[in-house]
C-alpha cells in the first residue's frame, strides 16, 4: 500500500527544486534519516509491517515544510519565519500533494495530525485517538533523535540560527539553565544565542516517550559529543554547559542503564 521507494524518490525529486544551498541538503539528510529512526522505533514497539512503512512516511514527509521555509526566510527559526509544521501541511494536503507519497486517501487524517503535531513543545490534548497519538509520539522522537548528528556531523556552524563571529564567548540564558537542570524541555522563546539553541536541544530528551530513544542517544555519546562541540572561552557558559552534561547524562542513565 505504501511504496517507500517511490517516495523517497519523490521527495528528493520535490526538494531539487530549490538548488543548491546547504540548508536545504541538510535537510533532506535529516528527512532520510528521520525515517530511519522512525522505522527503528516502530520496530522496537512490534508494529506490524504497513504500520512500519506508515512511520517511515511519515518520518520522510515530516519536514517538507522546510524547503520553502528555507527559500522564503532562510532561516529554520520558526519564530521569524513561519511555523513549518503549518506550511508542511498546506503543502501536502492544499493542492493534493501527499498523493505523490501515498496513494491511499486511509491514512491522511493521521499523517495530518503527526506532522502538525511533530514541533509543537507537546502534542496537543485534541488528539484523542491512541493510534494517531502513537504517531504523533514516534515522529516527534525520531526528529529529537536527529538533532545530534545534525549538528555533530554536518557542522554546528550551518544548525546555528544567530549570526555571531565566535561562538565560544557567547552566554547561555539562565531561563534555558534552569528547564534543562530542572529536567523539562527547554522554552525557545528564550533562546538568544545560539549556546541556548545547544541547550535547547540537549533538553529535548527530556521530552523522549521511549526508551529506544534514550538508547539511540546514550548509545552515540551524543550528550558529551554535542557539547565538546565549542571550546568555550566564557567561564560561565563552560561551568553552566559542565553542569547541564552532567545532568543530562545522569538522567538518561537513571532511565536507560
Amino acid at each position: 500500500m505504501i511504496d517507500i521507494d517511490s517516495a523517497i524518490e519523490k521527495l528528493i525529486k520535490y526538494t531539487q527544486q530549490f538548488g543548491d544551498n546547504p540548508k536545504i541538503d541538510i535537510k533532506r539528510r535529516h528527512s532520510l534519516r528521520v525515517m530511519q529512526n522512525c522505522e527503528k522505533l516502530a520496530v522496537y514497539l512490534n508494529l506490524n509491517n504497513e504500520e512500519i512503512e506508515l512511520a517511515k512516511l511519515i518520518g520522510l514527509i515530516h519536514d517538507i515544510g522546510r524547503f520553502e521555509q528555507v527559500k522564503k526566510y532562510n532561516t529554520f527559526l520558526d519564530r521569524n519565519s513561519v511555523n513549518h509544521g503549518e506550511l508542511g501541511i498546506q503543502i501536502l494536503f492544499d493542492n493534493n500533494r501527499i498523493r505523490d507519497f501515498i496513494q491511499t486517501d486511509k491514512y491522511d487524517k493521521l499523517i495530518k495530525t503527526a506532522i502538525l503535531n511533530h514541533n509543537y513543545r507537546e502534542i496537543s490534548e485534541d488528539v484523542k485517538d491512541s493510534k494517531t497519538l502513537l504517531y504523533c509520539k514516534i515522529i516527534r522522537d525520531a526528529d529529537k533523535i536527529d538533532i545530534f548528528p545534525v549538528v555533530i556531523d554536518d557542522g554546528l556552524e550551518n544548525a546555528v540560527v544567530f549570526k555571531i563571529e565566535d561562538i565560544s564567548k557567547e552566554n547561555v540564558s539562565d531561563e534555558i539553565i534552569e528547564d534543562c537542570l530542572n529536567h523539562r524541555s527547554c522554552r525557545k522563546e528564550f533562546m538568544r544565542t545560539n549556546i541556548d539553541c545547544m541547550v535547547v536541544w540537549i533538553s529535548y530528551i527530556y521530552n523522549l516517550n521511549f526508551d529506544c530513544s534514550l538508547k539511540i542517544i546514550k548509545d552515540n555519546n551524543y550528550i558529551d559529543r554535542m557539547i565538546d562541540l565549542v571550546d568555550y572561552k566564557n567561564e560561565k557558559t563552560y561551568l553552566a554547559m559542565k553542569k547541564i552534561q552532567k545532568s543530562a547524562n545522569e538522567y538518561i542513565n537513571s532511565k536507560y542503564s
